[in-house]
């Protein structure tokens, strides 16, 4: 009887520890977190968030740190929360719809006065919750809240318009470089 109680006790402290390292798992889509983009563009990350745990999950937020002084940031939950069983997964690319609002985990929008070159690093965009006993929608309890953040730092970089050459000097470039290079070796064959 007494093993047995034992056994018990072991089984429940584990199921507790299992049940504690269980979590919510947030990535970017792609990139590695680096986005970039013109003077007075709208750039974002898109997402995947993984409800690992037992609780229901309702994203609330996403922030940007450090903010840099030349964009603003703005999270795509405002208006649009994000409600996950457990075990489930949810998936959002990153899509520029106007002129400021975008789809994904949130968006930078460039300051049309920011210094082309200008780049943050190390950021991180951490993506707040609420957790809840059952489903929000049909009676479950609010639990506490919760953060996550990707463990990929995220940057903005400002290109400069101007240096991104059109098709058609690329076309040229390569017309010339082939001139020059037939030229070349006319004048090798010639010499010999």
């Amino acid at each position: 009887m007494c093993k047995r109680i034992l056994l018990f006790v072991v089984l429940l402290v584990l199921t507790a520890r299992l049940t504690a390292q269980a979590s919510v798992v947030f990535t970017f889509d792609s990139l590695g977190g680096a986005v970039s983009g013109t003077l007075g563009s709208i750039v974002g990350w898109g997402y995947s968030v993984t409800n690992e745990t037992s609780d229901w999950v309702v994203l609330t937020a996403s922030a940007f740190s450090p903010l840099p002084g030349w964009g603003a940031y703005n999270h795509y939950f405002t208006d649009n929360f994000v409600l996950l069983a457990p075990g489930a997964t949810d998936t959002q690319p990153f899509t520029a719809t106007g002129p400021t609002t975008g789809v994904g985990v949130g968006y930078f929008v460039i300051d049309s006065k920011a210094n082309p070159g200008a780049t943050t690093t190390g950021g991180a965009i951490t993506l707040s919750y609420d957790r809840y006993d059952g489903d929000p929608t049909d009676g479950g309890n609010y639990l506490s809240p919760a953060a996550v953040t990707d463990p990929v730092a995220a940057s903005v970089t400002v290109l400069d318009a101007t240096a991104v050459p059109e098709p058609t000097t690329c076309i040229l470039l390569t017309l010339g470089l082939g001139v020059v290079g037939y030229v070349r070796r006319r004048v090798t064959r010639n010499e010999i």
